[in-house]
């Protein structure tokens, strides 16, 4: 956590703390509605972790080359580097 979101965060508390010193029969509640608000933040914050996540995965198993596929792809660039690599050697380097 960056120290800019850890300060607004106190001064969050801050404020409701203030506010329910003013208000000393709505204390409790205030204090309490507060933390709620808090923790509905922090479940919506796992929330939008877990489904980046889930969407990454799904990214990179339906949009990458499976293990056969990558591997058949990183021979053919083999072949290819070799192929140009020969090429160069065989005209030298005055040609």
């Amino acid at each position: 956590m960056s120290d800019q979101v850890q300060s607004e965060l106190t001064k969050s508390f801050a404020s409701a703390g203030q506010v329910a010193q003013q208000h000393p029969h709505y204390a409790d509640q205030i204090v309490e509605a507060a933390r709620r608000s808090f923790l509905h933040g922090d479940d919506w914050a796992y929330a939008v972790g877990l489904a980046a996540i889930g969407l990454g995965a799904m990214l990179i198993f339906f949009m990458y080359p499976h293990r056969d596929a990558e591997r058949e792809l990183l021979g053919r660039y083999y072949a290819e580097d070799s192929a140009s690599a020969a090429t160069e050697r065989a005209s030298g380097p005055g040609a």
